[in-house]
C-alpha cells in the first residue's frame, strides 16, 4: 500500500515542478504597457468652455489632467452636437482594470451616465449666444476615477457609438505610465 502512495506522490511532485518550470517564463514577462493615444483637444467654443477633448459630435471638458484621488469627482461637461436622441456614457481604463463612476447633480454615482433627451436637459453656459445653443447641448456631470491612467469613454448617441480617450496623470513629477 505504501508503494502506490509513494509513486503517486512523486508523480504529483513531478507535475508541480514541471508546471513551475513552464510557468516561470510567463511570470517573468513584464505587463504589457500601452501608449495612451488621447483624443484630440480643440478650442471649438473658446468664449464658452475650456478646450474640449474629443471629436464631432461629442467632446468632454474638465480642465484637469491630474488625478485628484478616488473620492474626489472631476466636474465634467459633455458637449454634443444638438440631438434629442438618448445619450449613454460609460468609461473604463484601457491600461489596467478600472471603471469610472459618473454622476449627474447630486444623484448616486453610476457606471453609466444616461440622458433620455439631451436637448431638453441641456444647461446654458454663461454668455452662450443663441447660435451655440441651437448647435450644441451641454450636459454637466461629475466623474469619479478610481485611479490615474488611460481612460476610454464610450458615448452612445441613439444607436451610434463614439469614443473619447484621455490620459489622467498623478499629481507630482511622475506620471501614471511609469
Amino acid at each position: 500500500m505504501k508503494m502506490p502512495a509513494i509513486i503517486l506522490g512523486l508523480c504529483v511532485l513531478g507535475l508541480c515542478v514541471l508546471g513551475l518550470f513552464l510557468l516561470k517564463p510567463l511570470a517573468s514577462q513584464e505587463p504589457r504597457r500601452i501608449v495612451c493615444e488621447s483624443s484630440p483637444t480643440q478650442d471649438l467654443l473658446p468664449t464658452l468652455t475650456a478646450p474640449m477633448t474629443g471629436a464631432s459630435p461629442v467632446w468632454l471638458v474638465d480642465g484637469s489632467a491630474t488625478w485628484p484621488g478616488d473620492l474626489v469627482p472631476i466636474k465634467t461637461l459633455w458637449v454634443l452636437r444638438r440631438t434629442s436622441d438618448s445619450v449613454r456614457i460609460s468609461g473604463h481604463r484601457m491600461d489596467a482594470p478600472g471603471t469610472a463612476k459618473l454622476r449627474s447633480g447630486s444623484n448616486t454615482p453610476s457606471d453609466v451616465f444616461l440622458v433620455a433627451n439631451p436637448s431638453r436637459d441641456s444647461v446654458m453656459p454663461g454668455g452662450a449666444p443663441p447660435d451655440a445653443m441651437q448647435s450644441f447641448v451641454f450636459l454637466p456631470s461629475h466623474v469619479f476615477y478610481p485611479s490615474p491612467g488611460c481612460w476610454l469613454f464610450a458615448v452612445h448617441i441613439g444607436q451610434q457609438e463614439f469614443r473619447i480617450v484621455r490620459e489622467l496623470k498623478t499629481k507630482g513629477l511622475f506620471d501614471s505610465t511609469r
